[in-house]
């Protein structure tokens, strides 16, 4: 890539086009979720779905595998808490941190989130190729461990 020119206009700034996609994407899903009387954003979804498949994580492995930083979760786990979504238990092991659980009310907003969240997937996805779709992830995960290995 020809850095002389940086950055591009932009329609031509990867940065620029893929915070444009999260950002609309993070939008369509809360307005499904608004239409269908869910109280829940997009960072919730995703840290019940991460709770719901490690099941007893504590807040700092929620933040790392998120990406968050521990205030922005302790928000969230605080607003999810609030709505009956999930439980704080102080770890026997370690008592500075909480195990995180779904309720069984979480579950069951998890449960009527999944198909609004995997319709809206499948709708953006539908018109790329498997194949193109492949080269796609392969190119994501190269600039992922290229930004890893920057910060290492």
């Amino acid at each position: 890539m020809n850095v002389e020119n940086w950055p591009p206009a932009a329609k031509d700034n990867p940065f620029h086009v893929m915070g444009r996609i999260k950002g609309r994407m993070f939008q369509l899903v809360q307005r499904r979720f608004e239409e269908a009387d869910l109280e829940l954003g997009m960072e919730g979804f995703i840290i019940l779905m991460r709770i719901h498949h490690n099941d007893g994580m504590d807040q700092t492995q929620l933040a790392e595998s998120i990406g968050r930083d521990k205030p922005s979760v302790t928000r969230a786990l605080d607003a999810l808490e609030n709505n009956g979504w999930l439980l704080r238990a102080v770890n026997p092991e370690d008592r500075r941190s909480h195990r995180l659980t779904l309720t069984e009310e979480g579950e069951d907003a998890l449960e009527r989130a999944m198909p609004m969240v995997r319709g809206i997937i499948a709708q953006i996805f539908d018109p790329i190729p498997d194949a193109d779709y492949e080269v796609f992830l392969s190119v994501l995960r190269t600039l992922r461990h290229q930004l890893d290995s920057l910060e290492a």
